[in-house]
C-alpha cells in the first residue's frame, strides 16, 4: 500500500511512531544511516501532514500541544509556533473545556485508559486568534511507548461549520414539516404492508386514540367492517404499484365505536427502503350528513310536487262527490233509505278530503292558522289520552325541563304530531312492552348548528322529544321513515302517512325533526319548534256561517264537474251564477258588462291563463272587484301574495256548501261593512 492510499489516522500514527523511534535512536547513539533513513521518511510524512486540509496535531500527556500542522493558520489564525507548547484548554470555549474534562475523567480513549490504537471523536468549539469560534470534529488516539506508558495523543481536527449549517438547515426543514404535518387539519398516516408506521396528531384525534395505544396498529382497526376488505385491497394494490384510484371514501370506526365518514387522498412512497402508502385523511361526517339531508330534501320536494299535482285533480273529484252528496241529501226526505247511502258517500268524501290535506301538509302546499300556543298543556292533554289507550306493558313518563314553552303553532296539528310519534313508539314496543318517554325542553341553535334548515333562523327553540325502548330501526329503514306510504307495519295496520305527516307539520312550523335509532335499542325522535317571538305570522279568526245571498257571480274553472257542482251549490244558496270552463269566454262576458257581476270565482290552474292572470285582467277592467281564487294546492301562490295582487281570498278545494256560503259572504261583506 502506498503512502497516498493510507488514511489520515494511519499517517498520524506512523508519523508519531517515527518521531518516537528517531528520538530513541538519538538518545542511544545508534548508527547514522538508520537515523537518516527515519528522518527522510519523517520528512515525507511531514510533507503530507502539512499539506492536508485538516489540522493534524499532537498533545503530550498533560494536554499541551507538541505539534500542530500549518493548516491551523487558515482555521484559527494562529501560526503553529503560537500554539505549540500551549495547553489545549487555552484554545477552547468553556463548554468544550468541560466536555474534555468529562472525557478525561471517564474511561475511554481520551483518558488514556482505552486500548492502544483506539480512535474516538468529539465535537469541540475552538476560539480563533480574533476571538471568533469555530466548530471542529476532533479525531484522536493515544500513543504508548514500548514500556506501555501513555506518551501523547495525536489526532486530526476538521472544520464542521458547513456541516453544522447543513444540519441546522435540515433540523429547521424537519421542524417546518413536523409543524405542518402535526398541526394539519387532515389526518396523515404512513401505512407499510398492513400496519401504520406513522400517524400525526390529527389522525389520532380523528379516531379517538393516543400515540401510546395506537402505534403500529393494523390498518383495519380504523375501518368499519363493511369497508375493510375494500380498503385493504386498495392499499395492497397501491403498494404493489398496481393502478388504483388516489381518492376514495370509507366508513371509519373510532375507538369508542362511533362511525365516521372519511375521505382519503393517498399515494405510493418508498419509506425506509420499502413500498408504503402516504395517506391524507379528512373527516367528512358533517358533509355527508348535509348531503344526506339535501338528498332527503330533494326527495321530499319531488314527492311533494307529485303529491300536490295529484291533490289538485283529486280535489276537483272530491268537490263533486261532496257537493252533489250534500245537494241530494237536502232534497231527500228524512225517512228515505237512500239518505243512509248518501251520508256514507259524503263521509267517505270528507275522509278523502282529510287525506288530501294530509298530503298537502306533508308537501307544505297548504296554509294553517298559527297562533301563540303553550306546548306543555298540549303534551299533558295528549299524554292523558295516551295513558287511556296504551297497554299496561308500556310505561309512559312525561319529563319537563323547559323554562319557556310558547310556540307559534296550530294546536290540532301539534297534537297530531305527538300522537303519531307516540303511536309509532307503542307499535315498536307492542311485543315486549317497554318505556315511552315524552320530554319538553329548551335549546339554543346557533348559526353553525346542523339542525338549522334553510328557512330556520338561529335562536331559542322549544324541544319536544319522544323516546321508546322498542325494536328500533336499521339504517335502511331510518332513511325512509318520512317517505309517504312507506311502512313496516303489516298490511291493513297502516298506510305509511303518519311520519310523513309529522315531517310536513314540523317543516310547516319552520322547525326540524331528527331521529336516532339502532336495532334492539329503541328510537328517539327530537322535534325543534322556534320559540314564539322569533317568527311573525298573521293570525286569522273564524267567522260565523252567513245567510244565503242574491248577488251575481261569475264562475270559471277548467274542470266541468267542479263548475257544475259549484254552480248548483251557489244557486241553492240564492245566487245568480254564470259558470264556464273557458277563461277567455268568461273574460269576454265580464268585458261586455264589467258592473254586472258582484263576485268572480276562478280556478288558479287553468290552460291558457292562470287564475292570477285572469284576476289581473278583471282588476284592470274594474279595480277593487271582489275575487276568490280556488286551488287544490298553493305551490305558486300564497294568501299573502294573492291579497297583494288585489285578490280577496285564496280558497282551498274541496269545500262544503256551508264553507262556500261563509266564504262568499266574507268576501262580499268584509268585517266593518254592511
Amino acid at each position: 500500500m502506498k503512502d497516498g492510499d493510507k488514511t489520515r489516522e494511519q499517517l498520524i500514527e506512523e508519523l508519531a511512531a517515527l518521531r518516537g523511534r528517531i528520538a530513541a535512536l538519538e538518545r542511544s547513539g545508534a548508527g547514522k544511516m538508520p537515523g537518516e533513513a527515519l528522518r527522510e521518511r519523517e520528512k515525507r510524512y511531514r510533507f503530507i501532514a502539512e499539506n492536508v486540509d485538516d489540522v493534524i496535531w499532537q498533545l503530550d500527556g498533560a494536554l499541551c500541544f507538541t505539534y500542530v500542522s500549518p493548516s491551523v493558520r487558515r482555521f484559527l489564525g494562529y501560526a503553529p509556533e503560537e500554539i505549540t507548547g500551549g495547553h489545549l484548554f487555552s484554545f477552547l470555549t468553556p463548554e468544550s473545556v468541560e466536555r474534555v474534562k468529562a472525557l478525561r475523567a471517564g474511561r475511554g480513549v481520551f483518558s488514556g485508559r482505552g486500548m492502544g490504537g483506539d480512535w474516538a471523536s468529539v465535537e469541540l468549539v475552538f476560539v480563533g486568534k480574533d476571538g471568533s469560534t469555530l466548530p471542529m470534529e476532533v479525531r484522536y488516539s493515544p500513543y504508548f511507548n514500548e514500556a506501555g506508558d501513555l506518551v501523547s495523543f495525536q489526532g486530526v481536527a476538521r472544520d464542521i461549520t458547513e456541516r453544522r449549517r447543513a444540519e441546522a438547515a435540515l433540523r429547521e426543514s424537519e421542524e417546518r414539516y413536523r409543524i405542518a404535518i402535526e398541526h394539519s387539519n387532515d389526518g396523515v398516516a404512513i401505512v407499510q404492508g398492513n400496519r401504520h408506521v406513522y400517524v400525526n396528531q390529527r389522525f389520532l384525534d380523528m379516531f379517538g386514540y393516543d400515540r401510546l395505544t395506537f402505534d403500529g396498529k393494523k390498518l383495519f382497526i380504523t375501518v368499519h367492517p363493511e369497508d375493510r376488505a375494500r380498503v385493504t385491497a386498495i392499499n395492497r394494490k397501491r403498494q404493489q404499484d398496481e393502478p388504483v384510484s388516489s381518492r376514495y371514501e370509507f366508513k371509519g370506526l373510532r375507538r369508542d365505536g362511533t362511525v365516521i365518514y372519511v375521505e382519503v387522498s393517498a399515494t405510493r412512497i418508498i419509506y425506509q427502503g420499502k413500498p408504503a402508502t402516504l395517506a391524507y385523511l379528512r373527516d367528512i361526517t358533517v358533509r355527508k350528513q348535509a348531503e344526506e339531508e339535501l338528498r332527503q330534501a330533494h326527495k321530499m320536494q319531488a314527492i311533494g310536487t307529485l303529491a300536490g299535482g295529484i291533490a289538485h285533480d283529486f280535489s276537483n273529484i272530491l268537490s263533486a262527490i261532496i257537493g252533489f252528496s250534500e245537494l241530494v241529501l237536502k232534497d231527500l226526505e228524512g225517512g228515505n233509505p237512500t239518505r243512509r247511502y248518501l251520508e256514507l258517500i259524503l263521509k267517505a268524501g270528507m275522509r278523502g278530503r282529510d287525506l288530501t290535506r294530509q298530503i298537502l301538509t306533508f308537501s307544505r302546499k297548504t296554509t294553517h292558522t298559527l297562533e301563540p300556543l303553550h306546548l306543555l298543556p298540549v303534551v299533558e292533554e295528549t299524554a292523558g289520552l295516551l295513558r287511556a289507550t296504551l297497554p299496561a306493558t308500556i310505561r309512559l313518563d312525561v319529563k319537563v325541563a323547559a323554562e319557556w314553552d310558547e310556540i307559534l303553532a296550530d294546536s290540532s296539528q301539534i297534537q297530531q304530531v305527538l300522537l303519531n310519534l307516540a303511536t309509532n313508539a307503542a307499535h315498536a314496543m307492542a311485543e315486549n312492552g317497554g318505556s315511552l318517554e315524552i320530554t319538553v325542553g329548551n335549546r339554543m341553535l346557533d348559526a353553525g348548528s346542523s339542525m338549522l334548515q334553510p328557512d330556520m333562523v338561529p335562536g331559542p327553540y322549544v324541544v319536544l322529544g319522544v323516546r321508546d325502548t322498542g325494536c328500533g330501526m336499521d339504517e335502511a329503514v331510518r332513511q325512509r321513515i318520512f317517505d309517504p306510504f312507506f311502512t313496516t307495519k303489516p298490511v291493513g295496520e297502516g298506510i305509511g302517512m303518519g311520519l310523513s305527516l309529522v315531517y310536513g307539520v314540523v317543516r310547516n312550523h319552520r322547525g326540524a325533526i331528527t331521529v336516532a335509532s339502532e336495532p334492539g335499542k329503541g328510537s328517539a325522535f327530537t322535534v325543534f319548534f322556534p320559540r314564539h317571538g322569533m317568527i311573525s305570522e298573521p293570525l286569522s279568526g273564524t267567522a260565523l256561517s252567513p245567510p244565503p245571498g242574491k248577488e251575481r257571480i261569475l264562475l270559471v274553472d277548467d274542470d266541468e264537474m267542479f263548475v257544475d257542482v259549484t254552480h248548483r251549490m251557489l244557486a241553492r244558496l240564492g245566487y245568480e251564477v254564470f259558470g264556464t270552463t273557458d277563461c277567455r269566454d268568461a273574460l269576454m262576458r265580464f268585458t261586455e258588462e264589467p258592473h254586472y257581476f258582484d263576485l268572480v270565482i276562478a280556478d288558479h290552474t287553468m290552460p291558457g291563463m292562470t287564475g292570477t292572470e285572469f284576476a289581473g285582467e278583471i282588476l284592470k277592467l274594474r279595480p277593487g272587484m271582489p275575487i276568490i281564487v280556488c286551488t287544490g294546492y298553493s305551490e305558486t301562490i300564497s294568501p299573502e301574495r294573492a291579497k297583494a295582487m288585489g285578490i280577496r281570498e285564496l280558497a282551498m278545494k274541496p269545500f262544503t256548501v256551508q264553507e262556500l256560503a261563509r266564504l262568499v259572504r266574507q268576501v262580499l261583506e268584509p268585517p266593518g261593512q254592511g
